[in-house]
């Protein structure tokens, strides 16, 4: 399968996901663990930013984890800018959204902090890239 053909196999898969379940998602692995996980369609289909998960997750972690909010949002929540959330993680942590960027497109960082609540040493580069987080790699490791 040339390149052509894998990008329209791609597009055929988003489109059938938005007409079927009203969102899906791109992964692209940066240096490292790191990625760059994003939804497309939360606004058109529920009136909400769509999300974005920058950390050190699988694939499968953080459509985990943007499922499980896309079933909040399903539900009516809305997620905020700058307000901390509960409940939604395991052992009680909290979490948080920022505005950033995505290619050009505005959507809502979900941040999990340290165990000590903190985003620092590991944690620290979910707030770098708020700009405009590009969909080609890039190095996020800390020194």
């Amino acid at each position: 399968m040339n390149r052509n053909e894998i990008i329209a196999k791609k597009e055929a898969m988003d489109k059938h996901f938005m007409e079927t379940v009203g969102w899906y998602s791109h992964y692209v692995p940066h240096t490292g663990s790191w990625i760059n996980y994003h939804t497309h369609g939360l606004e058109r289909s529920y009136g909400h930013k769509n999300i974005q998960i920058c950390m050190p997750l699988s694939q499968q972690q953080a459509h985990g984890l943007a499922n499980m909010l896309v079933i909040e949002i399903k539900k009516g929540k809305k997620f905020e800018a700058g307000v901390d959330y509960e409940g939604l993680m395991a052992k009680g942590y909290k979490v948080r959204f920022i505005e950033a960027k995505e290619c050009g497109r505005s959507v809502l960082r979900l941040l999990i902090p340290d165990v000590n609540g903190k985003y620092e040493g590991k944690f620290a580069p979910q707030l770098e890239n708020l700009d405009d987080a590009p969909n080609e790699p890039l190095s996020l490791e800390q020194d």
